[in-house]
């Protein structure tokens, strides 16, 4: 979700999210710099409940723990849901959420 409202020119909307880290709604407590400069999502919000937490791990990793394919448990997208998944892409995000409003 952009912070600014877009605006259309010739019937096309766009905007920039890689410009600045306060691109996004929320600023910086929506985005993660994932490298100097670049910037993303949290991971590891595997039931959509909008914050990272045991709920994720209990309900949705350990319950596909092992499996393959692209599941709510594969936090890293790499078609495995497994360890990765939770000590390289839950452990830090924990506590992250969303900033969309309700």
């Amino acid at each position: 979700m952009s912070a600014n409202a877009l605006t259309e020119t010739g019937g096309i909307y766009s905007y920039d999210f890689t410009s600045s880290e306060t691109q996004t709604y929320g600023e910086t407590n929506s985005v993660k710099e994932l490298t100097s400069g670049i910037w993303g999502i949290f991971a590891a919000n595997g039931n959509a409940g909008g914050l990272i937490d045991n709920l994720d791990l209990i309900d949705i990793w350990e319950q596909q723990a092992g499996e393959a394919g692209y599941k709510s448990g594969d936090f890293n997208m790499d078609i495995e849901v497994d360890n990765k998944d939770k000590n390289d892409i839950w452990v830090p995000n924990t506590g992250s959420g969303s900033q969309i409003p309700e």
